[in-house]
């Protein structure tokens, strides 16, 4: 997931996109010509003014709407965790599609560098982002499931992270909940999109998506890269993570 996100920034970066991280927008407020930023970078404070504003945060996106003003009205949508193991020895070298006897959600375990990678839970998540761990009843949860179907199998747990998805709100199971990426703006805001919702995995044609709503209010560009073609780069070695150590929120985090 972190070398994914990584690997579209170079990218982008590569045909003129400026990329900050760390960096932390601190207030927008909305201008005639659009929006006025105030952004904290490398301890100093940054201001620019952009055309139009893009909240894509993902489980932050309710910090980011905080701080636009004039204030956005509330969005009705929930933070769901969900864990992963890493575990030895390594299962098969297939992959199998699980579902647990419990509740019937799907659950992968898949060879992962020697060992086994073995996911994911959900569940509705009320604490602070960047606080997200893999809470121990997953833990018993995903062996569970994976000693329903391999008794004999005799895991042993080496890494656990977790990661946070964007949802719509609701009463019901988040395993239930559409994963479609809505596309939200407000008519006291016509320069600003909000993203919420969405996979990873699907990160090019919600761009789409969104160069396509861009279109309307900055006019049209030409194009300098036809993204269903370009090969995203090969990043250096140095930039490589461990699991544990991206504890991604899907591709919204970058």
């Amino acid at each position: 997931d972190a070398l994914l996100t990584r690997a579209v920034l170079a990218s982008a970066c590569e045909l003129g996109a400026q990329g900050w991280c760390p960096a932390e927008l601190l207030a927008a407020e909305r201008v005639p010509q659009g929006y006025d930023l105030r952004i904290l970078r490398d301890a100093s404070e940054v201001a620019l003014r952009c055309r139009f504003l893009i909240n894509a945060a993902g489980p932050w996106s309710a910090v980011v709407r905080e701080r636009v003003q004039p204030a956005l009205p509330l969005q009705a949508v929930d933070c769901v965790l969900g864990s992963h193991l890493v575990i030895e020895p390594r299962l098969s070298e297939r992959a199998f599609y699980l579902e647990s006897p419990s509740d019937g959600r799907a659950v992968f375990a898949l060879p992962w560098k020697g060992r086994t990678l073995l996911g994911t839970t959900e569940h509705v998540y009320r604490g602070d982002p960047d606080r997200v761990a893999p809470p121990l009843s997953d833990t018993d949860y995903l062996l569970g499931v994976l000693a329903h179907y391999f008794p004999t199998f005799e895991a042993q747990v080496i890494d656990r992270f977790a990661g946070l998805r964007v949802l719509p709100a609701g009463d019901g199971s988040a395993f239930r909940r559409p994963r479609e990426c809505v596309l939200q703006r407000d008519p006291q805001h016509p320069r600003l999109l909000n993203l919420s919702g969405g996979k990873l995995t699907g990160y090019r044609a919600i761009a789409e998506r969104v160069a396509a709503t861009l279109r309307v209010p900055l006019g049209a560009r030409k194009a300098i890269a036809d993204t269903a073609e370009l090969r995203l780069p090969r990043l250096d070695a140095s930039l490589q993570s461990s699991p544990s150590a991206s504890s991604s929120t899907d591709v919204q985090r970058a």
